[in-house]
Order: C-alpha cells, then sequence, then structure tokens
C-alpha cells in the first residue's frame, strides 16, 4: 500500500519536487532517531547522591552517576567535607571530575568563598569507580 502512495506522489509531483520531498522524509527520520537514542541514553543514567554524618556539624557528601544498563559509575560529580558553621552548611574541601580527571577544590577561608583547585596527590589512573572507593 505504501509503495503505491509513493507511486502516485511520483507521477503527479515533478522529480525535483519528489527528490525534495524524500530528502526531508529522511531527515525526518533521522532526527527522530537522534531524539530517541539521546531519551534512551538518559533514562539509563541514575544520578546517586548520599550524605554521610561524622557529627552533628559536619559531614560526607558524595553525588555520582550511574550508568544502570553497565552498572558502573561514569561519573564522580562530587564529593565533599561540609561543615556546619554559623547556621549554614559550608564546602570546606571538594573533589569532582568535571574535567575528565579527579581534582580537589580547598577552601582558602571560612569568609571568602575563593577555592585553590589542584590536582596533585590525587589518583589519576584508575575508573570512576575505583576514584569513588
Amino acid at each position: 500500500m505504501r509503495s503505491r502512495k509513493f507511486f502516485l506522489v511520483s507521477v503527479i509531483l515533478s522529480n525535483s519536487t519528489y527528490d525534495i520531498l524524500l530528502s526531508c522524509m529522511e531527515k525526518r527520520k533521522k532526527r527522530n532517531y537522534k531524539a530517541k537514542q539521546q531519551k534512551k541514553i538518559a533514562q539509563t543514567i541514575l544520578t546517586v547522591s548520599r550524605e554521610i554524618p561524622l557529627t552533628e556539624t559536619d559531614r560526607i557528601t558524595y553525588v555520582y552517576a550511574r550508568d544502570k544498563t553497565e552498572d558502573a559509575i561514569r561519573e564522580i560529580i562530587n564529593v565533599s567535607y561540609d561543615a556546619w558553621i554559623e547556621k549554614s552548611w559550608l564546602t570546606i574541601l571538594r573533589y569532582d571530575s568535571t574535567h575528565g580527571y579527579l581534582h580537589q577544590h580547598t577552601r582558602f577561608s571560612l569568609t571568602q568563598e575563593k577555592e585553590f583547585i589542584s590536582k596533585e596527590h590525587i589518583p589519576q589512573e584508575g575508573s570512576h569507580q575505583e576514584w569513588l572507593t
């Protein structure tokens, strides 16, 4: 049935118009396929967040992205040491792998939000799973 429709359309339309129509249909198929693939990938990624209280005034927080299909950690989003100071949580030390490698952010002082970023003495080899343990 479908081939008949295309045959009738091709007879009615000129060759150049028919080619344009087919081109548009192919682009539409590709665009839909890409969107479906991106949605499927997004559904397989799970963001895990945990807080580990050390005392009433300090804690460790970690957030990572896990691939559900492979059961593997894809990215360490944040591992931080936070302290409760003057009625709010302040991040004192933080690790992340935003730029593709693990690095450390250290707060200069409690009154300023400036950080010192370093990758010295931080393991650069291994998987994200190994970095988290």
